[in-house]
């Protein structure tokens, strides 16, 4: 995308719906729902990547996205057109869906052809023109045995046309639930030694609406080290799990609680969700037998 100056009103016509309500998808084996919901979940993610480009600089952002109106699939009894010669004096394009004629020519035209649509002038600018429209479904085109997916005259899916309007916002995300599993216990609290490496499973939960990286894990206070843990990728509203590898100096004996910040990554946004453990830790020694004091 080339750079716009700013601000500037970024406006997208997305015809891709509309040809394929006009397509015969029963001969390719799918449905019209079926492809609107490949095509419009494509839109979702170009969006997304076209705003991702366009706020680089810190420039504010904002989409609006268009497409032409439904195509109807017209009836037997719906296939009333106008007579060919007259499409020929009143319409350019037998395929388009409104005609302007003078009022001298307006005068020419049989009262049956007005019963077929609507006969207006134009409200804001009077210059003597006289407009056209099909009523319904009634069309100018000549109707056919086979299926006709064609336009409309004044009809809510030709007067109405969806939009979407696309806009930035800071996203609320939330900091993953984090649970320590695997451990032993002793007393309410869990039970490590000093001089020993332990490997303890972490549970990462995501509510987030995007993937999650477990970045980093710190502890609190500083009486060991973890020694390892595997960075990992959480989906999105879904649970993984992981594990770290713990070590105590032998000072750690004094110690309660241990605090724990694990760091991720949401859409590059950095959240720390802290978890505090109560926690016993003692010599591997410390109330068992001595064996040199037996005689």
């Amino acid at each position: 995308m080339k750079p716009v100056p700013s601000p500037a009103v970024l406006l997208f016509n997305y015809l891709t719906g509309d040809e394929t309500l006009h397509a015969d998808l029963a001969a390719a084996g799918t449905t019209h729902m079926d492809q609107l919901s490949i095509h419009y979940r494509n839109l979702g993610k170009a969006v997304g990547d076209f705003a991702r480009r366009a706020t680089e600089g810190d420039r504010d952002f904002g989409l609006y996205v268009i497409t032409d109106h439904g195509a109807s699939h017209i009836l037997e009894l719906e296939k009333q057109s106008i007579d060919s010669k007259l499409c020929q004096r009143l319409f350019a394009n037998e395929k388009l869906r409104s005609a302007t004629l003078s009022a001298a020519e307006a005068t020419q035209v049989p009262e049956n052809l007005w019963l077929l649509g609507y006969r207006f002038s134009n409200p804001f600018h009077s210059d003597g023109s006289v407009h056209f429209i099909p009523r319904g479904h009634n069309t100018v085109a000549s109707p056919s045995r086979r299926p006709l997916y064609c336009h409309g005259g004044a009809t809510p899916e030709e007067v109405i046309v969806p939009c979407a309007v696309f806009r930035l916002f800071p996203a609320l995300w939330v900091e993953p639930n984090v649970r320590l599993v695997d451990l032993k216990w002793k007393e309410s609290r869990a039970a490590f030694y000093i001089k020993r490496i332990t490997n303890v499973g972490v549970e990462i939960q995501n509510p987030n609406s995007d993937d999650c990286l477990l970045e980093s894990i710190t502890m609190s206070p500083a009486i060991g080290e973890i020694r390892d843990f595997g960075k990992i990728i959480v989906s999105a509203k879904s649970v993984g799990q992981t594990t770290m590898s713990l070590y105590f100096a032998a000072a750690a004996t004094f110690v309660e609680t241990l605090t724990f910040d694990f760091s991720f990554s949401v859409a590059q946004e950095a959240l720390v969700r802290r978890v505090e453990l109560p926690v016993i830790i003692s010599s591997a020694a410390s109330g068992g037998i001595d064996l040199t004091t037996l005689s």
